[in-house]
């Protein structure tokens, strides 16, 4: 890793969850968060406008319940890398996730530096 910092874009229905997650990860010397997005159109818009390293997401978001937008980024984006932070242990998300393309899958239950070890890791 050079000396950049790993770019990150944090996508998540809940403005108040996505806020606490870029104040976390800013705090971090090696991780410059680039924005936050709620809709899958503003991720994208996102993308197509900065580059991002890491793009940590839900599975599914409020406009986009099929969870298509993983696959979309990885398509779209090869070089940026999906890191999933997600509520949901079940099934069809740990499985939409990785059939996705998805480069790591962390749970919302996990303790905060887990976050940040799987940016870290994810970017590597």
């Amino acid at each position: 890793m050079d000396d950049s910092p790993i770019t990150v874009l944090i996508v998540d229905d809940h403005d108040m969850v996505a806020q606490a997650l870029a104040q976390a990860l800013s705090s971090r010397p090696d991780v410059e968060v680039v924005g936050t997005a709620r809709t899958k159109a503003r991720v994208m818009a996102a993308l197509a406008a900065q580059v991002v390293d890491v793009v940590i997401t839900e599975v599914r978001l409020n406009d986009d319940i099929e969870g298509a937008l993983i696959g979309e980024v990885v398509q779209q984006w090869p070089d940026t890398k999906v890191l999933v932070l997600s509520s949901s242990s079940d099934d069809w998300s740990v499985s939409r996730a990785v059939e996705s393309g998805c480069h790591g899958y962390l749970l919302k239950d996990q303790h905060l530096d887990d976050l940040y070890d799987g940016v870290v890791g994810v970017y590597q």
